[in-house]
C-alpha cells in the first residue's frame, strides 16, 4: 500500500467537529425537514450495503450470538498476553478470557495482594505490580513460578499511580516524579524526567500529559506516553531514558493533539500508533508506523472521503491496532468492525456490523480468532469468515454493582 509521511496541516479537532455537526445538520433538514426528521437506526447500511439493527444482522451480516447484549459490564481498558493467558483489565480489575471455554473469569492470585499493573515481554518473565496492606511489590513469574523483586523505597511507599512497562531486556516504572530502571538486578533512576511534562491538564493543548497515560510502550531505550482525552484532543510523548530527552512525536505530524488509542509494536518491532475520534458526528481515525525514524501515515479514514488515504470503507474511528503471527496488520474501529491490511486494500473481517460499539481494544490469536475489548459490554470474539460474534460476559466482582 502506499505510504505518506508529508501532508499538508489538518484543520484543529474543534474545526472539524464543527464541520461535521454542521453538515449533518443540514443533512436532515435538507432531507427530512425540522418536523419530519425521523432518525436513522444505528447500523443502518450505506450505499448497497443491506441495513442491520443495531444489535441485529443480515445473513450477510456480522451476527452478535446473543443479541440485544445488554451494556452493563464493566469499562474493559486492555487486552493483554501474560503468563501465557489473556487478559482483560478493567477499573483495576483483571480477568483470565478463556476463549476455548467461552467464559470469562476473574483473574485471581490472592498471595499476590491486589494487583495493579501486569506486563509481558521481559526475558525472566512476565510482571506483576501488587499492593499488600501498606506497601507495593513486585513479582516476576515464569512457568506459574513466583519471585519477588524488590523495589526502591521510592516507588514501594508513594501514594502517586504507578506505571509498569518492559521491553525484552529492560523494566521500567515510573510515577510523576520518577522514573527508574531496573538493570543487572539493581534499580537505576533515570535523569531528565520533568514533572513540568506530566501532572494535570485540563487540555493536552496546555502541554502537559494527563497522569497516568492511557497506553504506554518500551522499545529500544524509548518510552512512549500517549493520551485520549476524547473530543478535547490528546498527546503523544516519547522519553529516550538514555539522554533524558523529551519529543512531543505529534509535532512532526499533520495534524497536532490527535486523541492516542493505541501504541503497539509488530512482530518485526516497528511502533504503529492508532489515533481516532468518533463525536457528534465526526468519525476518523489514522494509523502511524514509525520507519526508519520517520513516521508514516499507513491509512487515513476522515469526511470527506476524498481526504482519505488508503482507506476505502466509509468514515470510521481507529480504536486500536493488532497484528497476526505473521504481522498482518488488523484495525479496530467502533463504527464498521474489524479490518485487515491486504495487498492493495483494506478489507473488512466484519462485514455489516450493526452499527456504533464502544469498543477500547484488540488483539489476534494465533488461531486465527480476534479478540474486542468493549467500554461496557465485555469481550467479543469472532473468526473471519464466520458472521457469527460470541460475547463473553465478565461476571460480578467486589467492586462492581450491578
Amino acid at each position: 500500500m502506499r505510504l505518506n509521511s508529508n501532508l499538508p496541516h489538518r484543520p484543529s479537532i474543534a474545526h472539524r467537529i464543527a464541520t461535521a455537526l454542521a453538515a449533518n445538520c443540514a443533512l436532515v433538514f435538507t432531507t427530512y425537514g425540522c418536523s419530519q426528521h425521523q432518525p436513522t437506526p444505528v447500523g443502518a447500511g450505506d450505499g448497497d450495503e443491506e441495513s442491520t439493527g443495531l444489535y441485529g444482522g443480515t445473513s450477510n451480516s456480522v451476527v452478535f450470538a446473543d443479541s440485544p447484549f445488554p451494556r452493563n459490564q464493566p469499562t474493559l481498558t486492555k487486552l493483554a498476553c501474560w503468563n501465557n493467558k489473556l487478559v482483560a483489565e478493567g477499573d483495576g480489575v483483571f480477568f483470565e478470557i478463556l476463549c476455548k471455554d467461552e467464559i470469562a473469569q476473574v483473574l485471581l492470585y490472592p498471595t499476590l495482594g491486589h494487583l495493579q499493573y501486569l506486563a509481558s515481554g521481559w526475558t525472566k518473565g512476565d510482571l506483576a505490580l501488587c499492593s499488600r496492606r501498606s506497601e507495593r511489590c513486585l513479582f516476576s513469574i515464569l512457568q506459574d513460578r513466583l519471585e519477588r523483586i524488590e523495589l526502591p523505597k521510592v516507588v514501594e511507599s508513594t501514594c502517586d499511580q504507578c506505571i509498569l512497562v518492559t521491553d525484552r531486556d529492560d523494566v521500567l516504572i515510573a510515577t510523576p516524579s520518577s522514573c527508574i530502571f531496573y538493570k543487572k538486578e539493581a534499580w537505576v533512576e533515570v535523569g531528565g524526567w520533568s514533572a513540568q511534562r506530566i501532572g494535570k491538564a485540563s487540555s493536552p493543548y496546555e502541554g502537559v500529559l494527563n497522569w497516568p497515560p492511557d497506553h504506554v510502550l518500551l522499545a529500544n531505550g524509548v518510552l512512549y506516553l500517549g493520551t485520549d482525552e476524547g473530543e478535547f484532543g490528546g498527546m503523544l510523548l516519547a522519553f529516550d531514558t538514555s539522554t533524558g530527552s523529551w519529543t512531543n512525536v505529534q509535532e512532526k505530524w499533520d495534524a497536532h493533539h490527535e486523541p492516542v488509542t493505541a501504541i503497539r509494536r509488530s512482530p518485526v518491532g516497528e511502533i504503529w500508533v492508532t489515533t481516532g475520534i468518533a463525536h457528534l458526528g465526526l468519525f476518523e481515525g489514522d494509523l502511524r508506523v514509525l520507519r526508519m525514524g520517520q513516521w508514516i501515515l499507513v491509512a487515513r479514514s476522515t469526511d470527506p472521503a476524498s481526504q482519505n488515504v488508503n482507506w476505502q470503507a466509509p468514515p470510521c474511528d481507529f480504536r486500536s491496532v493488532a497484528f497476526d503471527d505473521s504481522g498482518r496488520q488488523y484495525v479496530l474501529t467502533g463504527l464498521r468492525g474489524v479490518f485487515r491490511s491486504g495487498d492493495f486494500s483494506w478489507e473488512s473481517v466484519t462485514p455489516g456490523w450493526p452499527g456504533f460499539v464502544y469498543c477500547t481494544d484488540l488483539t489476534v490469536l494465533p488461531s486465527g480468532q480476534f479478540v474486542v475489548a468493549t467500554y461496557d459490554a465485555g469481550v467479543l470474539i469472532g473468526t473471519p469468515g464466520i458472521p457469527t460474534v460470541k460475547r463473553l460476559p465478565l461476571g460480578k466482582w467486589p467492586k462492581w454493582k450491578d
